[in-house]
């Protein structure tokens, strides 16, 4: 999300409207110096810290040095008083779900392109970052990482942006991100939040043996310095900015020649070579840049939906700026309009000049002070009148009322209107209109149907930058619908309330939130084969579909229909509408109501004119459309629309995956099957501990037949605990089944590389089973196996090694090592991400990935501590055998090797595809024997004269004969 152009803009306006910060290094017997809260978009800042001094996708990701390096950052931020709080983005609203699956769509189509590409181009850091920059499990990184430093991580209820900025306003702090939302954002509340840009920190550092103790450095600034701002701003002139940066600088250069600046933080203890002495971040002011622009700080919002941002239309781009091609053009344009037409609507046509002075005043003089107080009076009265004018809130609670203007200008005041942003924002949509007739030299139609589009337009786009922290505000819609829904029973709403806290924990990701509350899951891209078929398609659908039966066991069917069949296919069947009729017909409406007995619309011409009846008294209601996520929607005051919509037919069980296919992200219906149907698929294979739940659910299933999973009917025999509810025994066995993993073999694995284990035991058993008697060229190898659990064995133990350690200044492998890994060791790779991070998911559900709770003791390990994608290629290039710069331990390989037994148990080895090399051995023996046997059934050569390789004329007619009567290799290993 972000204003088009508004970045450059604010780029060539820096100076003006930003200053250098810089916080020193807090000395030991400061203890009680002030904190500043550093609230981070956090996503922001992954992606801004992977491309910068990580990138390397083709590797698969090295995560345990990105882990350090997080650690490194937040010792940096605190010796400097700089706390960081964390927000995650949650799951999309629904408004944003478009333009969310249009990136996704992109990333798609850019990674085909890059796994087509020759693996000379795939090395490029520029190339990888352009196609498809970022590895499966970072976030699942970086998460651990700030909560092994006891860092407050926050995982929004939709976007993190509004929580961003809110934090920084509310604490006085800085709101760190790479948005230029942000400048809108955080001119909302007191004023007191400020917005820095992610890729301007520099660490100040200096070498040990150079530190001469300087202590004294420049103080930062009040975190307060802006928090009593009424609205104006005074613009500093250039000789104390001038005076300012050169006092900064001066200081930088008294510390001596060893001093230095770098883009990343110093590793931390004793091994650091560097000492830290204080970090510098570029912060900007939104008042200072309302300033710059001439508008009220208020009417930021309003800019940068009129000038365009990610809920901006087509039709609002092709109309209001066709005349101007860049986005600071369009910017500028927009402010230029809304200063006028809000000079207009508060002071009149002969106050404009006074105004204008006022909004742009660099003084905070007491008359500006006095003016901008009485107008808010003035409009909290217009908004009184409004709001008792309608029984519905008016569109102007969407936006902040700070505004500026003198005190003449009130007497010369229209009557206020009933809908001020409503009116504010049409008179700024034709004003446009006619500028771009008048720059174009040409009249352009509008409609009136379209103008109220891009009203409406601009309207939702205001109102997305209030609402969306608001649980409760209708942006969010369905996803909200995962905190505010109150389920039937007491056992159902004892374990959503049980997700609801692995959610705040970030132990239950947006992904499963929306999956329940929006039935919709956007699976995560990584770098695959675009001719296979995808990832979440073959290896991790069948897990998915057990992560649909536990979360809607909880959530329930009430919602959906019984089956995916549609039945809007026999609606009004024998109607006599027409054969190909398969959906009901709609009646036919006009303005006050439907058509009489015997009227047809070719007879009747409706034309929507307000009677007198409605202009006296009654409440007419506004015309505006009703899409998905509007802050329109509501309830109907009379509830007339419903009385001629058509049937309300309930949504099929089914959630919608989108998924790669080819060079595209498409959507795909997935049933949803309970958990006892489930169980049922493979009864013979069940542990005790299921066998007695898939008992209780056929007791329970003959008695009565329940109307859905979560509100069954009384009967004797119950069912059983749900999934999320059961001993933590229980849901092992069920994480364990699920995963083709049950058995004494899988038993023996250690918990603290299970997933690992049964992640590669299901791609194993689920790729035998879907290619069938091409598993020997399609399902992993056994070097492959063996070289990912070698490498996941290693990199838990440097995990568990590494907890609580100061630091570290060594990679967990140096890049002079690294190799470049073919297309299949790409996708090999993913594979075994992917199905690392959907069983995860799977532990979620069954709440196997949080912190034991009473009674319980389990806790599966995050995904991210089992897999490391340099060390893997290495290995797979060398056969699988571990090599001195690897640091793999002897009992690192003796618990590989264990590990490796148990997967390979219940005839799995005999499932495993043939390598490269070992297909031309076989193909070498196949020829010989060919040969060797075609020339015996010929009787013209001896034995002996073959093992001497003489040659006579039976010997050459055999050879010619060996690819008819000889066999392939896959023919010989089928037997």
């Amino acid at each position: 999300m972000g204003v088009r152009g508004l970045a450059t803009l604010a780029k060539s306006y820096q100076a003006a409207i930003s200053e250098v910060l810089e916080f020193p290094v807090a000395a030991a017997s400061s203890s009680q110096r002030k904190t500043t809260t550093l609230s981070i978009d956090a996503w922001a800042w992954v992606f801004e810290v992977w491309a910068s001094h990580f990138g390397e996708s083709v590797q698969g990701g090295n995560y345990a040095d990105l882990i350090e390096f997080v650690k490194d950052a937040v010792t940096a931020w605190r010796a400097c008083s700089l706390e960081p709080v964390f927000i995650w983005d949650g799951p999309v609203p629904l408004i944003k779900q478009s333009q969310y699956l249009d990136r996704r769509a992109s990333i798609a189509a850019g990674n085909s392109a890059f796994m087509r590409s020759s693996q000379a181009s795939r090395s490029s850091k520029r190339f990888q970052l352009e196609s498809y920059p970022f590895v499966p499990l970072l976030a699942q990184a970086v998460k651990a990482a700030l909560a092994d430093e006891g860092v407050t991580s926050v995982i929004a209820q939709a976007e993190a942006d509004g929580a961003v900025a809110e934090l920084a306003d509310e604490s006085g702090g800085l709101a760190a991100s790479q948005d230029s939302d942000f400048f809108i954002l955080c001119s909302r509340g007191s004023g007191r939040g400020r917005y820095t840009q992610i890729d301007s920190w520099e660490y100040m550092v200096e070498d040990k043996e150079s530190s001469n103790g300087h202590s004294s450095v420049i103080e930062a600034p009040s975190s307060g310095s802006v928090g009593d701002s009424d609205g104006f701003e005074a613009v500093t002139s250039k000789r104390r900015r001038n005076r300012s940066k050169g006092s900064i600088d001066a200081s930088s250069n008294q510390r001596g020649s060893g001093a230095q600046s770098l883009p990343y933080p110093p590793v931390r203890g004793p091994e650091s070579e560097s000492k830290l002495i204080g970090v510098k971040l570029r912060v900007f002011y939104p008042q200072k840049l309302a300033a710059q622009l001439r508008v009220p700080a208020a009417l930021l919002p309003l800019l940068g939906a009129v000038a365009g941002n990610d809920y901006t239309t087509a039709l609002q781009d092709t109309v209001l700026f066709r005349h101007l091609q860049t986005g600071p053009e369009r910017i500028k344009e927009a402010a230029e309009v809304i200063q006028r037409e809000w000079i207009r609507t508060i002071g009149g046509p002969g106050a404009g000049k006074q105004v204008k002075r006022a909004t742009v005043s660099s003084s905070r003089s007491l008359e500006a002070r006095l003016a901008a107080k009485s107008l808010m009076g003035a409009v909290r009265e217009m908004d009184d009148d409004a709001r008792s004018e309608y029984s519905d809130a008016s569109s102007a609670t969407a936006t902040p009322a700070q505004m500026a203007a003198s005190n003449s200008s009130l007497s010369n005041a229209p009557a206020p209107p009933l809908d001020p942003v409503r009116y504010l924002v049409g008179a700024v949509v034709s004003s446009l209109l006619e500028r771009a007739d008048v720059a174009t030299h040409r009249s352009f139609y509008v409609s009136e149907t379209d103008k109220e589009a891009c009203i409406e337009s601009i309207i939702e786009s205001m109102a997305a930058y209030s609402l969306l922290t608001n649980v409760s505000a209708s942006q969010l819609d369905d996803p909200a619908g995962f905190w505010s829904r109150v389920l039937p029973g007491e056992e159902n709403r004892r374990a959503l309330q049980r997700y609801r806290d692995a959610f705040e924990a970030g132990a239950f990701s947006e992904q499963m939130v929306s999956a329940m509350a929006s039935r919709m899951v956007a699976t995560t891209l990584a770098p695959e084969d675009p001719d296979q078929r995808s990832i979440h398609v073959g290896a991790t659908r069948s897990i998915r579909r057990w992560i649909y039966a536990i979360i809607f066991g909880v959530w329930g069917m009430d919602w959906a229909r019984e089956t995916m069949a549609d039945p809007t296919a026999d609606l009004n069947g024998s109607e006599g509408e027409g054969e190909g009729s398969r959906t009901a017909p709609t009646p036919y409406l006009r303005s006050n109501g439907p058509y009489k007995a015997g009227e047809r619309p070719d007879d009747v011409i409706s034309v929507d004119t307000e009677s007198e009846s409605e202009s006296e008294g009654e409440n007419v209601e506004r015309a505006g459309p009703s899409a998905p996520g509007s802050v329109f929607n509501g309830e109907d005051d009379d509830g007339d629309r419903d009385t001629y919509a058509p049937p309300f037919v309930k949504p099929p069980p089914a959630v919608k995956e989108f998924v790669r296919k080819g060079d595209r992200f498409v959507g795909d219906l997935v049933e949803i099957v309970k958990l006892a149907d489930l169980l049922a698929q493979d009864v013979e294979s069940l542990p005790p501990a299921l066998a007695e739940v898939h008992a209780q659910y056929l007791a329970a299933r003959t008695e009565a037949k329940p109307s859905h999973a979560s509100a069954p009917e009384p009967t004797s025999d119950p069912l059983p605990a749900l999934a999320p509810l059961l001993p933590s025994r229980t849901r092992l066995d069920v994480y364990r089944h699920a995963l083709q993993s049950a058995g004494e073999a899988m038993n023996t694995v250690p918990l603290s590389v299970l997933p690992l284990a049964a992640s590669l035991k299901h791609i194993i058993g689920t790729l035998a089973a879907e290619a069938g008697e091409s598993k020997k060229r399609l399902n992993w190898t056994l070097v492959e196996v063996t070289s990912a659990v070698l490498a996941g064995c290693h990199v838990a133990a440097v995990h568990s090694a590494r907890q609580g350690r100061s630091g570290t200044k060594t990679e967990l492998l140096p890049r002079s090592f690294w190799v470049q890994p073919t297309s299949r060791a790409i996708h090999v790779a993913s594979t075994l991400q992917l199905t690392l991070e959907t069983a995860d998911s799977l532990a979620s559900a069954l709440l196997l990935n949080t912190s034991p709770s009473p009674g319980d003791d389990i806790a599966l390990p995050p995904p991210h501590v089992l897999f490391d994608g340099p060390i893997f290629h290495l290995l797979v290039a060398n056969e699988g055998r571990r090599t001195k710069e690897m640091n793999i331990s002897d009992e690192t390989q003796n618990l590989a090797e264990q590990v490796l037994q148990a997967i390979l148990a219940n005839g799995a080895k005999e499932d495993l595809a043939i390598s490269a090399e070992e297909l031309k051995r076989l193909r070498k023996e196949n020829k010989k024997k060919a040969k060797a046997s075609a020339e015996s059934e010929q009787g013209g050569l001896h034995p002996a004269a073959v093992s001497n390789g003489k040659k006579t004329k039976s010997s050459t007619q055999g050879s010619q004969n060996t690819g008819k009567s000889g066999k392939n290799a896959f023919e010989l290993l089928m037997g």
